[in-house]
């Protein structure tokens, strides 16, 4: 039977360290970009269908390599890949900031997204395997350090961009994934021969579930990926609706900041209360209906209102996406069934949400007008609620197959 080396307390505070910074890294270098696109497109000449297949790139990229992840982390190490993943996000980086061009901010963004498509996938397997007790407070923690540093990135973009440049606003983001290189690097130092290793699935169960082939992780999949469309389609575009309804450009990207932050309380509570419910549905349904409702004000309301709209969407994507993370321990029964699903629910999910904000752009240049694409957002909003409900039954993987 594998077993996992046993983990000191000095160890274990270097890892919630590591774990809070890479955190920090998995969303703020993609989210920065949604605030200063107008300033991108200037500068470089992008129309709005180039700029969403900007946007599109990173979750095109995390569907793509999130399956690699679990592989890799097998043969390498899971501290080794997230190295390199660390390594690969600051060369992402700096070709995004310091080669300015269509062809430097695509490749650019192309290699900093499968960097985190690394951490997104392989982050809740590091809480199992190292923190089985606390599974819900550190899921909430880099939840909600996650959001933080969204927040902050939306935030802060276009003041740097007027001020510095966009190349700095998108480039900053290197001084968060230094130091939390640097504590990876000291995690995978004081471990000193004992690697940490996701296990091959014969360690862990005489009959692997088959999560390809299970309606249940299907279901989990299209509601992570519903909510990553309707994520990364209002992170590119959402200051670029505000603007349309007369908001100017640097409050629109504060209300990005909001539509972060406003979630902070819900992914703690979300997760706390997902730990101890004996049945998440109505929690999973809740979340979900804030996501619709605030969608459907910030199509319809004026500029007014935008502020709850925003909070709702904000409240709601925070709850769903911590539930979409809780699901991948909660409905299995081991890490290395918590890392496949994981590993799918990403890569399918994703291919889903690459639609977005590609589809958003090209939507918004055939008919100058935001009511497409925001009339396609909600009715695709109204099925996430489905898959949610269906997701949140108190079944596992392989207890729901056994069902069948």
């Amino acid at each position: 039977m594998h077993t996992q080396p046993k983990i000191s307390t000095p160890l274990a505070v270097l890892l919630v360290l590591a774990v809070v910074l890479m955190a920090a890294n998995l969303r703020a270098p993609i989210i920065a970009l949604g605030p200063v696109v107008y300033f991108v497109q200037q500068d470089l000449g992008i129309s709005a269908s180039l700029m969403g297949l900007v946007t599109s790139l990173p979750v095109l990229c995390f569907a793509l390599f999130s399956p690699l992840a679990p592989p890799l982390a097998r043969r390498f190490g899971v501290d080794e890949v997230l190295i390199g993943a660390l390594l690969l996000l600051l060369v992402g980086l700096g070709l995004r900031s310091l080669w300015l061009s269509a062809a430097g901010l695509l490749l650019g963004t192309v290699l900093l997204s499968m960097a985190i498509a690394m951490g997104n996938v392989l982050l809740p397997g590091v809480v199992k395997l190292n923190f089985p007790l606390r599974v819900g407070l550190m899921t909430g923690l880099f939840s909600a350090v996650m959001s933080l540093s969204a927040g902050l990135a939306s935030g802060v973009a276009v003041p740097l961009a007027q001020r510095q440049g966009w190349p700095l606003a998108l480039g900053v983001w290197a001084w968060v994934a230094l130091p939390t290189l640097a504590v990876w690097l000291a995690v995978r130092f004081y471990r000193g021969r004992q690697t940490l290793r996701i296990p091959h699935s014969a360690t862990a169960a005489p009959v692997p579930v088959r999560v390809w082939r299970s309606r249940l992780a299907w279901s989990i999949s299209l509601f992570m990926g519903l909510q990553s469309l309707m994520y990364y389609t209002l992170a590119s575009w959402l200051p670029a609706i505000l603007i349309g309804k007369g908001i100017t450009p640097t409050d629109a990207g504060w209300y990005g900041s909001i539509l972060q932050w406003v979630g902070l309380p819900a992914v703690f509570a979300v997760t706390m209360l997902a730990e101890k419910m004996a049945n998440q549905q109505p929690l999973a349904l809740t979340m979900a209906l804030f996501n619709f409702i605030g969608v459907l004000g910030i199509w319809w309301l004026p500029g007014g209102w935008m502020w709850l709209c925003v909070a709702l969407v904000g409240v709601g994507a925070a709850g769903v996406f911590s539930l979409s993370l809780m699901f991948f321990n909660l409905r299995t029964d081991n890490a290395i069934e918590a890392a496949r699903l994981s590993a799918m629910a990403q890569s399918v999910g994703y291919l889903v949400a690459a639609a977005g904000p590609l589809g958003a752009g090209i939507l918004f240049d055939l008919t100058h007008s935001w009511h497409a694409p925001l009339t396609v957002l909600s009715l695709l909003l109204l099925l996430k609620c489905g898959f949610g409900w269906y997701s949140a039954q108190p079944l596992t993987l392989r207890q729901s197959q056994q069902n069948l």
